[in-house]
């Protein structure tokens, strides 16, 4: 078993008639993350009734168990205690959906774990990272270019999305932890890739794995249809550069953040803002 990363997944179901289906997406998603990385996980689980326990896992997959439901802040920040207080240099932080694309044509997909534990301490000027969203972020092109598959490329960015996330061990390395702040309740993990880059900790996005959301935006999604996030992200946004704006956050005029000033300010001088790792 992976002795440098573990996995988290924070779980509740809905209360009504489509529970099975995300139950499904959630089997599924342990089920792949166990059948192609060797890490253990760990389950948040809310809210659940006796037989939705996944049980074929045996020592690979541990669950913490809530009766009522807490908001996803406060459910990450459970799941960050309990990994600050592991023996574990990282761990990747995952809503109840997340997967990897992974395939020869999605460049290392799952594999990126087995690469990057191999060698664990080149990775030592990173404080957070997330793959690429597919919906947000065209990635062929740059694969045109061959380093992509012999290295893991890590370029500076902020807009982490949390369905999955990689963060490090902070108080492993004499550092102090790092929390959500559960005064947001929604776009929270882009505000905590914003606190680990004021706390003086570098935030990447890696071109070496490809996120896959298994549950659609619509219907089965938490959230409704996509078009309905627009006014939340907005205050959200406001929110956070309310937040950071001693650290140089501000607001654009199309009211997305600018973040450049904040990056002045706050990166760790010694980091290159792009990393390359060979392995």
């Amino acid at each position: 078993m992976n002795s440098h990363m573990i996995g988290y997944i924070i779980s509740c179901l809905p209360d009504n008639d489509l529970r099975g289906q995300r139950l499904s997406f959630h089997n599924r998603q342990i089920g792949e993350w166990a059948a192609h990385t060797d890490i253990p996980l760990v389950v948040l689980a809310m809210g659940y009734q006796p037989h939705e326990y996944h049980n074929y896992l045996g020592g690979r997959l541990r669950y913490i168990s809530l009766d009522q439901p807490v908001p996803p802040a406060e459910a990450r920040n459970i799941c960050l205690e309990d990994f600050y207080s592991s023996g574990y240099p990282w761990a990747a932080l995952m809503d109840n959906d997340a997967t990897l694309y992974h395939s020869p044509t999605h460049n290392s997909g799952y594999d990126f774990i087995a690469e990057m534990t191999a060698q664990i301490e080149s990775y030592d000027e990173i404080g957070l990272f997330y793959p690429i969203n597919p919906m947000q972020t065209p990635f062929r092109d740059r694969w045109n270019d061959s380093g992509y598959f012999t290295n893991h490329v890590f370029e500076r960015g902020l807009a982490a999305k949390g369905t999955l996330v990689f963060v490090r061990n902070f108080p492993q390395v004499g550092r102090k932890p790092i929390y959500q702040d559960p005064a947001f309740t929604f776009m929270e993990d882009n505000a905590f890739a914003l606190d680990v880059l004021a706390s003086g900790q570098a935030v990447f996005q890696n071109w070496n794995m490809v996120l896959k959301e298994l549950v659609p935006a619509g219907p089965l999604s938490f959230f409704g249809d996509t078009a309905g996030r627009g006014p939340l992200a907005l205050a959200a946004r406001q929110q956070m550069v309310a937040k950071f704006a001693d650290d140089g956050l501000r607001l654009n005029r199309s009211g997305y953040p600018n973040t450049r000033e904040m990056v002045t300010q706050c990166w760790p001088r010694k980091v290159p803002s792009m990393v390359v790792v060979p392995f």
